[in-house]
């Protein structure tokens, strides 16, 4: 079955991780689904250390 899941997902998620990012599911983001993004947040999670 052709779908996003098995196309576009896993290639960002491939090509990402060889770049040394760290996948992390869902379930232990420590939020609800339904939360939303705080820019000001994301921006911090991104930022190197």
């Amino acid at each position: 079955m052709f779908n996003e899941e098995n196309t576009v997902e896993q290639m960002v998620l491939d090509t990402l991780s060889r770049q040394g990012w760290c996948f992390v599911a869902a379930d232990a983001l420590g939020r609800a689904h339904n939360d939303v993004f705080v820019e000001s947040m994301v921006r911090e999670a991104l930022t190197p250390a």
